[in-house]
């Protein structure tokens, strides 16, 4: 045989022998390494376990996105291409068609992003059907696996037995969003969609029949209706929670656009809060135990914990990069003052500004992944520097293993308020008021 004829038949074989071999593979919603001994899979309806065709996610949530939508993650630098009579066709035994119980062939393929494939059999409708998202879609069961919740405020663990947004519903099972704590699910039903999952689109579902939709079981309610509602017409949540509404197209597209009207339909329920006693690593989320690497503000006085000396050094980098919030709470992103000092709440324990030396509030607040906070103190403008990176780098100093790396910062240091002008007890290069900032 020429050699030019066999190399086909090698790409094919090796192919196989490396699949065998669980080589690395990428999630094809999001392109993270994976491999075939991942448990989040979702499988073609074959009936035995060798008979099906996996395709491997990062999550259990991307899975299940990949098989509401198929046809967002292909490639298309392949598209169905009849096959010609007399060609010879490779079997993939034992994998079978996801639409028969026909053995697959090498050649009848969907190419997904980031690698991935799903083979038909030597059928030539069923070839086309690999490109028909609904007929894909059908074809694939659930994903397997089980991933923890996590809060759409901070991407903290959170359970289903702690606090929650919910969808008022009369009848079926109330669709809820779980979050860490009491105040993040509070957040969340005042501005849901502040938390959405932009890479998720919104699909366009025009003309699909009532049958070709997958109804959510146990059966949950649409929240402007009293329909059922099903698995394509969602809004993603950051980690991977999700409401749904029901076949209805305006009713999904204001569960997707309309803030307003889905924050309407939302209320608060309180439950145990997720606690956890080592903070988060806000670049990968891993425990930190050892809270060797971090960086600081203000000489020390707040501190964003890491898992490693490399992620510490991503954080100092680019420390707004890791913030789940883009601007300050309030109207438009902008701060509202407040002028009383009852109506603040002061951190506690007690930890300074990184732009002063005045006592940090809980409302002033930039929360990071996966839980860990910096605060800032009653000031406005203090506040609104939390948010713009070139003033918080001048605050910041890396800690990596113990040892601290200088930071080309100047702040002031020492209690009250530190400002430009004002009376002093003592000479230092920044003046030192005697009262609250409150006052001023």
């Amino acid at each position: 045989m020429p050699k030019r004829a066999m190399l086909p038949l090698l790409l094919t074989f090796f192919t196989l022998v490396t699949q065998s071999w669980g080589q690395s593979l990428s999630c094809p919603v999001c392109g993270t390494a994976v491999n075939a001994t991942s448990t989040f899979a979702v499988r073609s309806a074959s009936s035995t376990s060798a008979a099906q065709q996996n395709v491997y996610a990062c999550s259990v949530f991307h899975a299940q996105r990949f098989r509401a939508h198929p046809m967002d993650y292909q490639d298309p630098s392949v598209s169905y291409t009849p096959t010609p009579v007399g060609t010879t066709l490779t079997s993939l035994s034992p994998r079978q068609c996801p639409f028969c119980t026909d053995t697959a062939v090498s050649e009848h393929y969907v190419l997904l992003s980031n690698g991935q494939k799903v083979h038909s059999c030597s059928s030539d409708d069923h070839y086309q059907k690999l490109f028909n998202e609904t007929a894909l879609s059908a074809a694939l069961s659930p994903a397997s696996g089980t991933q923890p919740l996590l809060c759409p405020v901070c991407k903290m663990a959170a359970t289903t037995s702690g606090p929650y947004a919910m969808v008022n519903s009369s009848t079926g099972v109330p669709q809820k969003v779980f979050t860490c704590s009491t105040e993040h699910a509070q957040l969340l039903a005042t501005s849901p969609l502040s938390y959405k999952d932009s890479s998720v689109a919104v699909h366009n579902t025009t003309g699909m029949s009532s049958s070709a939709f997958t109804y959510i079981t146990p059966t949950t309610m649409c929240p402007f209706c009293r329909m059922a509602a099903v698995d394509q017409h969602a809004v993603y949540f950051r980690g991977g929670q999700a409401l749904h509404a029901c076949v209805m197209k305006h009713h999904y597209g204001q569960l997707n656009k309309n803030n307003t009207a889905v924050a309407e339909k939302l209320t608060v329920q309180s439950g145990s809060s997720s606690t956890s006693s080592s903070p988060q690593c806000p670049v990968c989320g891993m425990e930190v135990t050892d809270q060797a690497n971090y960086v600081s503000f203000k000489n020390g006085a707040q501190k964003i914990y890491t898992c490693s000396a490399s992620h510490a050094q991503l954080v100092y980098d680019g420390v707004l990069s890791f913030a789940t919030r883009t601007q300050p709470a309030g109207r438009g992103g902008r701060p509202q003052a407040k002028l009383r000092p009852q109506d603040w709440t002061y951190v506690e324990p007690s930890v300074e500004c990184p732009f002063c030396s005045m006592q940090a509030v809980v409302e002033h607040e930039l929360p990071f992944n996966y839980g860990q906070t910096l605060h800032a103190c009653e000031m406005t403008d203090h506040y609104a520097s939390l948010y713009v990176a070139a003033d918080l780098r001048t605050t910041m100093t890396l800690v990596t293993a113990g040892t601290a790396v200088p930071s080309t910062a100047r702040y002031c240091m020492g209690m009250g308020t530190v400002m430009l002008n004002g009376f002093t007890f003592k000479t230092t290069t920044c003046l030192l008021y005697l009262f609250q900032g409150w006052v001023l």
